[in-house]
């Protein structure tokens, strides 16, 4: 069953084993690449160079999955859904990470090809409990929910609910009852570490900071060149405006790590807090934690669309995203009540200076709304009761996967 990933696994572990005049060893590297101290750096890209140690780790992976997969079994008191997922969209472990209580059964044919190439995020998928890989339609499907993105498939077979899959926004109609939108929610690296379980207890954290931003920029991909289609201000001219007009005594930019300590631990309520993380990195799980310390996030757009996870994550915590995007949420952000939007450069600095001056009242009223609108619309539960709620049998799902059309357009 697995005679050519473990051939190909066996060899590439064996001439790893012939040659180790500099690597790192191999077990050393396989345990310690996402947590090594400095001094391993340079050796384990001399050890990937060598033995291609990314590709190792996904056959690895592959085959441990492959056994677990073996030793899954449908729970019969979970509702069953049936997925026929074609596409690799980025988003899909936030779609079916919703449907985890469930059982899930994917549809596919599961070499080591096909798992390799599903791509880093979509192949979170593998990582949810009650997801199980099969190769074979079931024979009985009336009590199934059935996901899909492309025509044809199983359509012809009796469902309990069909559900299909788009990343088209042009195709969505806000007056249709069967269509549905999937907001982006959190980073999916996220659900690995346990502050996002704890997200309620983070809304009641000290906030020593008045309005915080990190996230690269120091990419050019972060410029106008994707942004100028949607009429949006990107990253980069956002910063840079901020930079340049903002008075120097309502501004703090992070040089290097102390500072970004001693941030988190002095009070700064009449600056905004700017850290580039193409240059300091907030370790993923402690990004939630840092940023529910902040009252107010300066959400920036993405690359290739506007909407960031960044956005959704601050709501989570409770802290009040400072945005141009509050149309690409459904329903849509208020400005001053649940969000502070901006469209211009010139409006941009007027709301960072209504932020640096607002009162404590003000802010804990607007926190208040934007917890209620992240458990109203961007929960599980909130998504589920949609759900549940609609009776149509078969429904749309339309899913922000950097796609250049808005939700509200």
């Amino acid at each position: 069953m697995w005679g050519l990933e473990l051939t190909i696994f066996s060899k590439m572990v064996e001439n790893a084993n012939e040659s180790t005049k500099r690597g790192t060893p191999l077990w050393k590297a396989l345990l310690l690449e996402h947590r090594l101290p400095f001094r391993y750096k340079e050796e384990v890209m001399i050890a990937k160079e060598k033995y291609n140690l990314l590709y190792i780790k996904h056959i690895l992976n592959y085959v441990l999955f492959r056994f677990s997969n073996l030793l899954k079994s449908k729970k019969k008191e979970k509702q069953t859904i049936f997925v026929n997922i074609k596409g690799k969209f980025k988003c899909i472990f936030i779609l079916l990470n919703y449907f985890k209580d469930y059982n899930i059964l994917f549809y596919g044919n599961f070499d080591i090809k096909y798992y390799i190439g599903f791509g880093k995020l979509p192949r979170l998928i593998f990582s949810i409990k009650n997801l199980k890989v099969i190769n074979e339609v079931p024979k009985k499907t009336e009590e199934m929910i059935y996901i899909y993105d492309e025509e044809g498939g199983y359509l012809n077979k009796e469902w309990k609910k069909i559900i299909k899959v788009s990343v088209d926004f042009s195709k969505y109609d806000k007056n249709n009852d069967s269509h549905r939108i999937v907001s982006f929610v959190v980073y999916p690296p996220l659900y690995k570490y346990k502050e996002i379980y704890n997200i309620k207890e983070l809304r009641k954290n000290n906030r020593n900071i008045r309005l915080f931003f990190s996230g690269s920029i120091g990419n050019e991909n972060y410029r106008e060149k994707y942004m100028a289609r949607f009429g949006k201000l990107s990253r980069m001219q956002i910063i840079d405006h901020i930079n340049n007009e903002l008075d120097k005594d309502k501004l703090l930019f992070i040089k290097n790590k102390k500072e970004l300590k001693e941030a988190f631990n002095k009070n700064y309520l009449t600056r905004i807090i700017i850290n580039d993380a193409y240059k300091i990195k907030i370790p993923v799980k402690r990004w939630l934690g840092s940023i529910s310390k902040s009252d107010f996030l300066l959400c920036a757009p993405g690359v290739f669309m506007p909407i960031c996870f960044n956005s959704i994550e601050s709501m989570a915590v409770g802290t009040i995203p400072l945005t141009n995007y509050p149309d690409w949420f459904y329903p849509k952000l208020e400005d001053m009540k649940n969000c502070v939007a901006f469209n211009t450069k010139e409006d941009l600095i007027k709301k960072i200076d209504l932020i640096l001056n607002m009162s404590n009242e003000r802010i804990i009223e607007m926190r208040e709304n934007v917890i209620k609108y992240y458990e109203d619309n961007l929960t599980a539960k909130s998504f589920f009761e949609k759900i549940e709620l609609n009776n149509k049998s078969k429904i749309t799902f339309f899913m922000p996967d950097e796609n250049p059309v808005s939700p509200n357009k």
